[in-house]
This record gives C-alpha cells, sequence and structure tokens, in this order.
C-alpha cells in the first residue's frame, strides 16, 4: 500500500507525545489521516538528510472540520479525549 500524505496545521498530543496529523490519501483514492508519533531512519540511510528533509516541507494545510473530528475520535480511542 502507498499513502500520500501532506501536513495539516493541527498538531496534538498522544499518548503524552506532540503529534502533528498529516491527510492524504491511499492509491486508490481513500482519504485518511495519520497522527505520526515516531519516524525511524534505516542504518544504512542518512539521517542527517532526512532531518534536512524534515524541515524543508509544504506550508501545512489548512486546519479544517472534518480532521478535527477524526482528532477528537482517535483521542477518545486511546484514553485522552
Amino acid at each position: 500500500m502507498v499513502v500520500r500524505v501532506q501536513p495539516t496545521s493541527v498538531i496534538t498530543e498522544i499518548g503524552g507525545a506532540k503529534v502533528r496529523l498529516w491527510s492524504g490519501r491511499t492509491e486508490s483514492g481513500i482519504g485518511v489521516t495519520l497522527a505520526v508519533v515516531s519516524v525511524i531512519v534505516n542504518e544504512d540511510a542518512d539521517g542527517k538528510a532526512f532531518e534536512r528533509e524534515l524541515t524543508i516541507q509544504l506550508p501545512p494545510l489548512e486546519k479544517c472540520e472534518e480532521v478535527e473530528g477524526l482528532v477528537m475520535l482517535a483521542l477518545e480511542e486511546v484514553g485522552n479525549g
């Protein structure tokens, strides 16, 4: 499965960690929202290059009610809502 995502302007807390929500679609067009808690760079990859790329991101998508609703559902599921 391939999912293409872009950052939203929503930053929330899940399990004590601050996370940015990302919005995107699968190859087949299914809309998804990701709460990225951690990214681990492979041992054979250039971790410094990855960190540089993280700082050169597109401007966040606008905050929207649909994403806010998904945040509330996610927080309720992990017991933070």
